[in-house]
């Protein structure tokens, strides 16, 4: 039957999956807790889960170590959730917030990734998604659960639209219970060894698009409707950071967890070309400072490093030769930033204008002044539209301020 079911035309199978959907009764079980991975055990488990996964599917070949671990799962803009079933990790995935270091689907499909930039969008890839296999055949609980933490949180880290590869003949399943669009050819996609892929995205941000979703069910009750599952159900076992005003991050790796991970386990790091390098370190030092990554001075002995750019989303007020106008930062220095205007502000904002800017981070206020370096459509940075501030001078009180902003201690229950 299943197999009959899978060879229909995919919008008849589109509507066969909305009507036949259920949120399994497991999925309400009390033995699973959805969280951001902190600790070396818990992100071992997930990269171990992720491995192993990978491997069955034939998405990798088999490590020594028994983890898959990439670059981007240890960017303080990478979130690494699990699903914990009687303190055991049985499901996990990547966030990977979009930042000076792109997406991994940018080597595939960066027109698609730029076309959003370019229109402003804020980009969150969800990545390495894996489901143990002892809960893999029941009713899609484990991915549900994944699935509503990840809607969820990636509201908080401030996104706009999620991207996503998968596998051709996963796409109507995404795109018929989470509404997520195809873009773009299949690929020989080379971050899980060349596995058949597609791309596909959905706004997160726009109402009307879960609006629409919900109504596609044609059923308000929230276990047969995927729309109503994200908003409606307040899931008490879900733990979330506490953002302080302007965060949106929240880095886990310590320099004790990149050596372990990525040298002692893995030698990842020797695999980074040497731009990845270069961002890595500067990375480092912007979160531990020169003395504390010292242990990892053979990788990087030689490199020009740079300040390190936060990922932030703070209004601030800006004034421009006499007017003001209230912009969003979305990476942040303590010598530059990087502003994003709003959509329909018609600006003509060029090179070596003058700006003051005032805006709040955490609980401190700050007024600084700067020069335009540069204005255009796609940043090198691989952000929004917008333009780039230099201060006049490095704030210390900011540069403090970044250090103790990007750590967090109070966990919060889903609210």
């Amino acid at each position: 039957m299943k197999y009959l079911i899978k060879k229909l035309p995919p919008q008849i199978l589109s509507k066969v999956l909305k009507k036949k959907f259920k949120v399994p009764d497991l999925a309400f079980s009390e033995d699973f807790t959805v969280k951001l991975a902190r600790s070396r055990d818990e992100l071992e488990e997930a990269y171990s889960l992720l491995h192993d996964c990978y491997v069955g599917q034939g998405l990798m070949s088999p490590e020594p170590s028994g983890l898959r671990c990439t670059l981007f799962s240890l960017l303080p803009e990478t979130a690494t959730v699990v699903v914990k079933h009687k303190d055991k990790t049985v499901g996990t995935a990547s966030l990977i917030k979009d930042s000076r270091m792109g997406l991994p689907s940018d080597k595939d499909y960066l027109m698609q990734n730029d076309q959003l930039r370019m229109s402003g969008k804020r980009l969150i890839e969800v990545s390495s998604l894996a489901v143990s296999k002892e809960f893999r055949s029941k009713g899609h609980a484990v991915s549900l659960l994944l699935m509503k933490y990840i809607y969820h949180y990636s509201l908080m880290m401030g996104g706009d639209n999620l991207v996503i590869t998968i596998h051709p003949r996963a796409e109507v399943f995404y795109e018929a219970l989470m509404a997520f669009k195809r873009e773009g050819p299949v690929v020989s996609y080379d971050f899980v060894d060349g596995a058949l892929a597609i791309y596909m995205n959905v706004s997160i941000s726009s109402k009307k698009v879960l609006t629409e979703l919900g109504a596609s069910f044609q059923n308000n009750n929230f276990k047969r409707n995927m729309a109503l599952w994200f908003v409606s159900y307040m899931d008490e076992r879900f733990e979330f950071p506490k953002f302080a005003k302007g965060q949106v991050v929240a880095p886990v790796l310590t320099p004790e967890l990149i050596e372990y991970f990525y040298v002692t386990k893995t030698n990842q790091i020797n695999k980074f070309n040497t731009n990845e390098k270069r961002v890595f370190f500067e990375m480092l030092v912007h979160f531990f400072g020169e003395q504390e990554i010292s242990r990892f001075k053979e990788f990087y002995e030689g490199f020009q490093l740079r300040e390190y750019r936060v990922t932030v989303d703070i209004p601030a007020s800006v004034e421009i030769t006499g007017q003001f106008f209230i912009f969003k930062i979305i990476d942040l220095s303590p010598s530059g930033a990087y502003f994003s205007p709003p959509k329909d502000l018609e600006l003509n904002i060029h090179k070596g204008q003058l700006i003051s800017v005032r805006f709040q981070l955490g609980n401190q206020s700050f007024e600084l002044k700067g020069q335009v370096m540069w204005s255009k459509n796609v940043s090198i940075l691989k952000n929004a539209t917008g333009f780039e501030v230099r201060f006049e001078s490095t704030s210390h009180a900011l540069k403090n301020k970044l250090r103790t902003l990007d750590s967090f201690e109070d966990i919060e229950k889903a609210a």
